[in-house]
């Protein structure tokens, strides 16, 4: 295989593409905790926001109305995890167990009872895809023009990422919301009602959540399989650990796993399944490179100082 110019626009591409779903799991995952809340269960939120925008979708054949129904399963989801989390205080790893386990068994339940209830075929339950939507003249610059040449929502979400970074870093409101992380009771004690900043944080993220799973399929084949997010929200949990919680290092680590999403189809044409290396070596190999770095990255950098780790992160705040 040569690798020309040609290999690395397509890689640069398809790298951005493939980025997105993480790096919205991560900014997820960065809301939550930075107010003190676990969200381990992010990866069931996904699911469940995937299979109702996909139904919906597939039902009304509106991409638009499947993103809405989508964001409001993330919305629920969200109140839900407040409701519990911060209204009862229960244990935050419990309750994310319950979404890990719910999340991939209801969304492939809702997805086979609507199917089955229907009998569609196979090919009757694709839905319509977001067109790429190029850029003007940046589309067409030489290497980086495929980073132009994404659907919407893929703009949407890396546009998401700076504002993110600018409403923790360099708003007050932000601020509020990572001191209730650092010290809820301190924060309770000038005036910030913790409960309801943790409620909005957990409303945004199951949004989040939800928008990341939904564009695996609405932004991709169209097509549902069980289990579609493929442990992208649990690699996104310790994305955002590498990162130190800071959001332009979580997006470099979201970047690289990308990366290495998009070599796995290449990698398997070159040395499995009829490739121009071998035709023996196991294709299973390449698919597990992503979660390999996350692994292995997370125990590394276990090392690192984690200043900017949520003091609170994990523990319930029950005033009085």
């Amino acid at each position: 295989m040569v690798f020309d110019i040609s290999f690395f626009t397509t890689l640069i591409g398809t790298t951005v593409f493939l980025s997105a779903p993480i790096v919205l799991a991560c900014l997820g995952v960065q809301w939550s905790e930075l107010s003190g809340v676990f969200i381990f269960g992010i990866e069931g939120e996904m699911l469940l926001g995937a299979v109702a925008g996909f139904l919906t979708t597939l039902a009304t054949r509106s991409l638009p109305l499947g993103v809405v129904v989508g964001l409001a399963t993330g919305v629920g989801v969200g109140l839900l995890s407040g409701f519990f989390e911060v209204t009862l205080g229960a244990d935050q790893i419990i309750f994310a167990i319950a979404l890990l386990v719910i999340g991939p068994s209801l969304s492939s339940y809702l997805y086979g009872a609507y199917v089955g209830g229907r009998e569609l075929s196979t090919f009757s339950t694709s839905i319509p895809t977001f067109s790429p939507a190029p850029i003007p003249f940046l589309s067409n610059v030489p290497l980086i023009g495929p980073v132009f040449d994404q659907p919407v929502l893929v703009y949407v979400v890396y546009a998401l990422v700076v504002l993110t970074h600018y409403f923790f870093y360099h708003t007050n409101l932000g601020l509020k919301v990572r001191s209730v992380g650092m010290n809820p009771m301190a924060a309770d004690s000038m005036g910030t009602n913790v409960q309801l900043v943790r409620y909005v944080v957990l409303v945004v993220a199951g949004m989040f959540a939800a928008l990341g799973g939904m564009l695996m399929v609405m932004g991709g084949t169209g097509f549902w399989s069980d289990n579609v997010t493929a442990g992208r929200g649990l690699i996104a949990i310790a994305l955002v650990r590498v990162g130190n919680w800071r959001t332009q290092l979580t997006l470099g680590a979201a970047l690289v796993v990308g990366v290495l999403l998009a070599a796995v189809a290449d990698l398997q044409g070159i040395f499995s399944g009829g490739g121009t290396v071998t035709t023996t070596f196991p294709y299973e190999v390449f698919s597990t490179l992503p979660y390999l770095f996350a692994i292995a990255v997370i125990g590394i950098s276990y090392r690192w100082t984690r200043s900017n780790q949520p003091a609170s992160i994990g523990r319930p705040y029950l005033r009085g």
